[in-house]
């Protein structure tokens, strides 16, 4: 071979080598993108340029398309440029998502068209701010996180790290049902959805009646401050009596077990005393109200003069003024002597048996107030239920005893 052969050869190989290689570098940096060939400009409106930066991808569905050539400042927040692949159509009324790829920040945009249907995005065509969404700031949460964590210091963080791990570290089960659980309770709150924007909605006068009671619930919280308070003072003797607690109930149960067989019959005779408590209920309520002050004088008179005999002389002459009733006694053949000590059996209904507007024994038997029925009087609970006291009524009740 002559030497001009083997250099048009050689020649031949460096040029294929060349063209190979500019070819292999035009496909590694994407040159047909660079000059415009093939792709299309869309500018999108951002309120935040939320980290978003020149060369960030841009996909649909998930699949790249394209890459974002510029990002700037506007007088309303920030315009991104992409450039667009021309061989895929993307709708016009496609939303529009600034999205993290990874923790660090790095930002992509994400067309989420509706459905695929035409008009699609043209060249120079501008997605409005309205159906762009952009992620919240992440820095002001990662610079609380870090002066939350300062605060706790390493070590505590440590101790917290281990403790956590023993807590858990063998709840796999119980995790998992927690999880599944967690999702099932906010599958029904997202079909509930609606329910809770009106209960949300309609929840404002509750917290406004909240806000007016403040004050009742500032002091309802300062009362039960107050006894917890005293609860912790007194944690000895409330332990005391929850340790003293259990014995002394357990007598108790065996005094009612004990009671079982009589204390039935007691309740039942207790329900009789109780009707005639609650018929003279004014009457016992008058006792308990008059007697404390009656012995109270009583006390504050005699007490002073306990040593003087004079205090119980009384100098009255009352003999026959009024004279005594015998009516409705036994007749002075059958009363008996004072120095007979026997109990014979008498009459039960021994009572002075005069007219009522008599003044003898004015308050005697027969004057006595029927509780039942106002208004009249009456020795026994049968007249009062019969009409009342009556001389005329009275006749032939009086039988000596045979």
């Amino acid at each position: 071979m002559s030497p001009a052969a083997r250099l048009r050869r050689r020649l031949i190989v460096f040029f294929t080598i060349g063209v190979v290689a500019v070819l292999s570098v035009a496909w590694v940096v994407d040159v047909p993108r660079l000059i415009g060939v093939g792709r299309y400009d869309v500018r999108v409106e951002l309120t935040d340029a939320a980290g978003l930066y020149t060369s960030a991808n841009v996909t649909y569905r998930g699949v790249e398309i394209g890459r974002v050539t510029a990002v700037t400042m506007t007088t309303g927040g920030a315009e991104a440029v992409l450039s667009l692949d021309s061989r895929v159509p993307v709708p016009a009324d496609s939303g529009v998502q600034i999205r993290s790829m990874s923790a660090i920040g790095e930002q992509y945009v994400e067309f989420l068209p509706s459905d695929s249907r035409a008009p699609y995005l043209s060249d120079g065509a501008v997605v409005a701010s309205g159906n762009v969404s952009v992620p919240d700031p992440v820095g002001g949460t990662l610079d609380q996180l870090d002066a939350t964590l300062q605060s706790v210091g390493p070590e505590r963080l440590s101790v917290l790290l281990d403790e956590t791990h023993s807590a858990v570290a063998e709840s796999g089960d119980a995790l998992r049902s927690l999880v599944e659980s967690s999702a099932a309770v906010s599958g029904e709150a997202e079909a509930g959805i609606a329910d809770t924007a009106v209960l949300l909605d309609q929840v404002g006068p509750l917290l406004e009646t909240q806000v007016m009671s403040s004050e009742s619930i500032a002091r309802w919280a300062a009362s039960l401050s107050g006894t917890t308070g005293q609860l912790r003072e007194s944690d000895s003797d409330v332990r005391m009596l929850l340790g003293v607690g259990s014995p002394a109930a357990a007598q108790v149960q065996a005094l009612f077990e004990d009671a079982e067989p009589t204390l039935p019959l007691l309740l039942a005779n207790l329900v009789t005393v109780e009707q005639v408590a609650a018929v003279y209920r004014p009457s016992l309520e008058q006792i308990l109200v008059l007697f404390p002050s009656i012995m109270a004088s009583t006390q504050s008179a005699g007490l002073p003069n306990i040593d003087n005999p004079s205090q119980n002389t009384y100098f009255v002459n009352s003999y026959n003024d009024p004279p005594p009733c015998i009516d409705g006694f036994l007749p002075p053949e059958q009363r008996r002597s004072p120095t007979e000590l026997d109990v014979p059996e008498t009459p039960p209904d021994l009572y002075c048996k005069l007219p009522a507007d008599s003044p003898i024994a004015v308050r005697g038997a027969r004057n006595m107030p029927c509780i039942e029925y106002p208004g009249r009087r009456a020795p026994t609970v049968q007249l009062c239920r019969d009409g009342g006291y009556s001389a005329s009524t009275l006749e032939g009740l009086l039988t000596p005893p045979g």
